[in-house]
């Protein structure tokens, strides 16, 4: 399952849930005409960056040698990653200033995020060289266990996806990329959503890597707010983050005992919580 963006041009989209097109964007095309013949301008259109996209929307490899390297976590689970500087300084204002500035950064370019996580960070480069998150489960592969313990196991697996993808969103804040966030917001909600006492769980730890206004915090309340009822949230409230719990018995309207499920995929939707995006400009690196 791969969820594909358009972050890259000022805003976030998804393009399905499947990743059909294993040969690239040319699968893609116009289709011929009866003839068998397209236009060479359309083909050329279809297959070529435009100028704007140069300015706007895209890195253009201009120092393909360039490249910079990050530290991620803490041992034994801390990792190196390499990539290229031009794609880093062009996504994350935070990143250009560090590696194109007086910063230690700007002179080792090695830049440090002992607290960030590799997982988070690994979705970070394929988004940020193909606008796309790969690899993703969804709520029908959980269903589909045919035993006990294989579902078990994924459940596992999903509650680790929806961890690596509020880590994705709290990076992407971190780094100053609204885009990001927002692709990792869509893949939170459309992959699931996630589970609702798993997210309550997390509260404790994500509250205090965020600020009160934050989408990330808003939508969690939501989750938990629609779907849970008001005695299971009254049952795990105790073991919740206590301004956490505030914001979803603000939400909680009612004590219907059937809010759950169908409520949740219709009140829940990742629009209610994007980041602004402004028109991105390449300057150069």
């Amino acid at each position: 399952m791969s969820w594909d963006t358009g972050a890259g041009l000022g805003g976030p989209l998804v393009d399905g849930l499947e990743d059909d097109n294993p040969n690239g964007d040319a699968s893609q095309l116009e289709k011929p005409t009866k003839t068998g013949k397209r236009k060479t301008s359309h083909v050329l259109t279809d297959l070529c960056v435009s100028n704007g996209e140069k300015r706007n929307g895209l890195p253009r490899f201009s120092k393909p040698n360039e490249m910079v390297t990050f530290v991620i976590g803490t041992e034994p689970h801390q990792e190196t990653f390499q990539v290229h500087k031009e794609h880093a300084c062009h996504y994350s204002p935070v990143l250009n200033k560090a590696f194109t500035s007086e910063f230690i950064e700007g002179s080792t370019k090695i830049y440090k995020m002992e607290e960030e996580y590799p997982e988070a960070f690994r979705h970070f480069v394929q988004w940020m060289y193909k606008q796309k998150i790969n690899n993703l489960m969804s709520n029908n592969k959980v269903s589909s266990g045919k035993t006990e313990e294989e579902t078990t196991r994924l459940v596992d697996e999903q509650n680790q996806q929806t961890t690596d993808l509020i880590n994705l969103w709290l990076l992407a804040d971190i780094l100053n990329i609204p885009q990001l966030q927002n692709t990792a917001m869509e893949c939170l909600i459309y992959s699931g959503p996630p589970n609702a006492r798993f997210i309550g769980s997390l509260s404790e730890d994500i509250y205090e890597r965020s600020g009160p206004d934050s989408k990330i915090r808003q939508m969690m309340a939501e989750i938990c707010a629609w779907g849970m009822s008001g005695s299971e949230v009254k049952e795990c409230g105790a073991e919740w983050d206590k301004d956490f719990l505030v914001d979803v018995l603000a939400l909680v309207k009612t004590e219907a005992e059937d809010r759950a499920a169908d409520i949740l995929k219709e009140r829940v939707k990742p629009w209610n919580f994007w980041e602004e995006v402004e028109t991105q400009k390449f300057t150069g690196s």
